[in-house]
């Protein structure tokens, strides 16, 4: 079973089962979503927001019996107006079960 990261959107391993039988899996994948308003950021107070926002992620796991490595990247486009440019950010996720 993935859980997906709340920020970058990465899946990452959240259960395994005891039949897992490992080995290489990827990720590609990309969003995009369209801000109205905010109820945590509202714009009479603060940095008028993108209306429009997009992820991009790419992602490699290793699996090997119950234990799970994940490393993924992720570009976050620009969340407000006065904001120069988007991010990238990384993920690391290490599940070692004994």
């Amino acid at each position: 079973m993935r859980l997906r990261d709340e920020v970058t959107g990465q899946r990452i391993a959240g259960l395994n089962s005891a039949e897992t039988l490992g080995g290489w899996s990827f990720l590609f994948g990309g969003d995009m979503a369209y801000i109205s308003d905010s109820v945590f950021l509202p714009e009479d107070r603060g940095a008028p927001l993108e209306e429009v926002r997009h992820r991009l992620r790419a992602g490699v796991n290793y699996g090997i019996g119950d234990s799970n490595f994940f490393y993924g990247v992720t570009y976050l486009s620009e969340e407000f107006e006065a904001q120069p440019a988007g991010q990238v950010v990384g993920t690391l996720s290490i599940d070692i079960r004994f």
